[in-house]
């Protein structure tokens, strides 16, 4: 009786999923909407918090330095200047020395954990004539070039 209500529960679990999956792929399919930056853009600084050297990071915070966005700069920010992240990220730095890019090391604030403290030191590091900021994580992949416009 257990048995069966285990393998019931299972493939409601499984098809849940699957459902899901194509939700997820479709969207992920779906055309961006925005257009190419036009007007009159203010300055960004996108804040990229790291910690470590996870599978694909160069990957994901390479497409940052690619957005199709004209007045912007990166900011990322690690716990310390030994954190397996910081030789990516220069790495990138290096490979990328058009675009506007900093490395800050963040001390450790106390109350917080170490991500909110990390983007706390990269707001204070950033342009001063930075009129918006936004956020990214350094795992998460960038749909496309216009992440940035939209």
């Amino acid at each position: 009786m257990f048995e069966t209500a285990f393998v019931a529960i299972a493939v409601f679990m499984a098809l849940f999923s699957l459902i899901g999956i194509l939700l997820a792929r479709r969207v992920i399919q779906m055309p961006n909407r925005v257009g190419p930056a036009s007007g009159a853009m203010p300055r960004v600084t996108l804040v990229i918090p790291c910690k470590g050297g996870e599978p694909g990071l160069g990957q994901s915070l390479e497409a940052h330095f690619r957005h199709e966005y004209p007045n912007y700069e990166i900011v990322f920010a690690v716990d310390s200047a030994d954190d397996d992240a910081a030789p990516v990220i220069r790495d990138l730095m290096d490979r990328h020395p058009d675009r506007s890019a900093r490395l800050v090391v963040a001390p450790q604030l106390p109350g917080c954990v170490s991500k909110i403290s990390n983007q706390i030191a990269a707001i204070a590091a950033a342009d001063p004539a930075s009129e918006v900021f936004a956020f990214a994580d350094s795992d998460g992949l960038v749909r496309d070039s216009r992440w940035l416009t939209a």
